[in-house]
């Protein structure tokens, strides 16, 4: 059984693009793709349950490739708004929330999601948030209120939200 585990996980590559669709690469995730992860055990994959993904569309899959295509075809019928409330969102492929300082932590309370920027090189949290999405305003609402503040010769800091 464990070879069979080890033979799954190491013998696909990963694919920036199958059946028609960009997949999510990661570099960061074990498994080659942003929110795919390998069940406990190592049988199968599925995707992670702390993405913006509709609740009945979280299957285990034989390969990580077959779960990061099922989850780009996921992402692609219910795309992450790019605007919200008059505001434009900060789109991200590398967070699993999809937008940029919003990040996922379930602590057990009805607002898991947290928006955080950098100012100054220290990050600042902004609040927790029942959805991405609202705090993804948040976030936006922070870069904005940021850039209204910075000189306009000041430069960037490296690091620090645009």
């Amino acid at each position: 059984a464990r070879e069979n585990r080890l033979q799954r996980r190491e013998s696909g590559m990963v694919l920036a693009f199958a059946e028609g669709l960009r997949l999510h690469v990661s570099y960061r995730s074990a498994t080659g793709y942003l929110n795919v992860v390998l069940r406990f055990g190592g049988y199968d994959f599925y995707i992670d349950d702390r993405t913006n993904v509709p609740q009945g569309t979280l299957n285990s899959y034989p390969t990580a490739t077959a779960a990061a295509v099922a989850y780009a075809q996921i992402i692609g019928q219910a795309s992450l708004p790019a605007e919200f409330e008059g505001v434009t969102l900060h789109r991200s492929n590398r967070s699993s929330s999809g937008y940029m300082g919003v990040v996922y932590r379930d602590d057990g309370g009805q607002e898991p999601w947290r928006a955080m920027i950098r100012i100054n090189g220290r990050q600042v949290g902004l609040g927790h948030y029942p959805s991405a999405v609202l705090a993804a305003v948040a976030f936006a609402r922070a870069v904005e209120d940021k850039k209204a503040r910075a000189p306009a010769h000041a430069a960037p800091r490296a690091g620090d939200a645009a």
